[in-house]
C-alpha cells in the first residue's frame, strides 16, 4: 500500500494553525479580552482569514490539476486576502500603539501640571508656616487663626495633588519593546539610542 502522506505535512499544518490563532488574537483581541461586542468589522475579518486559506490550499490544488488559469486567479486572491489580513492586524495595532501612547503623554502631562500645582502649594505652606512661626511665636497673635486657616487649605491642597498623582499610577513607558530593542541596538552596536 503506498503512502500518500508527505513529510513535513503535519508540521505545516501545525504552524498554519499557529499563525491562524496569532491572527486571530490580533483581529480579535478587542472582543476577546476587552468585552467589545463582536461586529460587522470582526466578521468581515473572519470570511477574509477563512477565504485566504481555502484560497491558498485552492490554488495549491488547481496548479496539481494543471489548471493554470483557475491556479493564478486562486493564488492572486491568496495574495490579495493575505495583504488584507495583514493591513487589518497592523492597522489594529497601531491604532492599539496610537490609543496607548495618547493616554501615556496625556497622563505624562498631566502629572508634569499636578506636580507643579503640588511644588506651588508646598511653597505657599511653607511660607504660611514661616508667617506663623513669625506672628504667633509671643503666643496668639491677631492673625494666627487665619495663618492656621491657610495652613490647612494648602495642606488639604498637597493631600489633593498627592491623590492625583497617585491614581495616575507610575510613569509608563510608551512603546516598552521598541525602548528595549533600542537600549540593545545600543550596546551591540553602539548606535544612537534615539
Amino acid at each position: 500500500m503506498p503512502h500518500s502522506t508527505t513529510p513535513g505535512r503535519a508540521l505545516a499544518i501545525a504552524a498554519g494553525a499557529i499563525f491562524t490563532a496569532g491572527t486571530c488574537a490580533i483581529l480579535f483581541e478587542d472582543v476577546l479580552l476587552k468585552g467589545a461586542a463582536f461586529q460587522l468589522k470582526h466578521g468581515l475579518a473572519s470570511a477574509v482569514l477563512a477565504g485566504t486559506i481555502l484560497a491558498g490550499h485552492l490554488a495549491n490544488d488547481a496548479s496539481r490539476a494543471r489548471h493554470w488559469l483557475a491556479s493564478a486567479g486562486f493564488a492572486l486572491v491568496f495574495v490579495v486576502g493575505t495583504a488584507l489580513v495583514v493591513y487589518s492586524s497592523v492597522g489594529r495595532q497601531a491604532a492599539d500603539t496610537m490609543q496607548t501612547t495618547a493616554q501615556i503623554e496625556a497622563d505624562a502631562g498631566r502629572r508634569v501640571e499636578i506636580s507643579r500645582a503640588r511644588t506651588r502649594s508646598a511653597d505657599m505652606l511653607e511660607a504660611a508656616q514661616r508667617e506663623l512661626a513669625a506672628e504667633c511665636k509671643s503666643g496668639q497673635g491677631k492673625r494666627c487663626g487665619g495663618i492656621r486657616a491657610t495652613i490647612e487649605v494648602y495642606t488639604a491642597a498637597i493631600a489633593g495633588h498627592d491623590a492625583a498623582l497617585g491614581r495616575l499610577g507610575p510613569v509608563r513607558v510608551a512603546s516598552p519593546d521598541a525602548e528595549q530593542f533600542a537600549e540593545i541596538v545600543n550596546v551591540v552596536l553602539g548606535a544612537d539610542k534615539a
